[in-house]
């Protein structure tokens, strides 16, 4: 009889760094095995630090899926975020997360990207 014992992969350590009137996107590829059980919940937690602004707003995709919108926020803020991700989002093999920002003004920088997920084992 399988079971599931949860899992994690490190998207990116270095992360995204974006100013408003730049490039306002980056994409991460990152692997998931096989035996991911990808029909079950995950979470995903990302290190942010922001700029204060009322002007900014970033948007955290997996596969084309929003899974997390941030701002706009009126502190500065280094804090980790996390959001739960939907079964079915994710699948085995490759994955991207995309982080995109939005708004007229601001820094956002994101690291420490990691994804907790459910493995499949015998």
């Amino acid at each position: 009889m399988a079971s599931t014992v949860g899992d994690y992969v490190v998207v990116s350590k270095t992360g995204f760094n974006r100013t408003i009137g730049g490039d306002i996107d980056q994409d991460f590829a990152f692997s998931l095995p096989s035996s991911a059980a990808v029909q079950q919940s995950a979470v995903l937690m990302i290190m942010v630090d922001t700029t204060a602004t009322q002007a900014l707003k970033a948007d955290v995709l997996l596969n084309g899926t929003k899974v997390l919108t941030y701002g706009p926020s009126g502190a500065d803020l280094v804090r980790p975020l996390y959001a739960a991700v939907a079964g079915g989002v994710l699948k085995p093999g490759s994955n991207t997360l995309t982080i995109r920002i939005g708004g007229t003004a601001g820094r956002f920088k994101a690291s420490d990207l990691l994804l907790m997920f459910q493995n499949n084992v015998p």
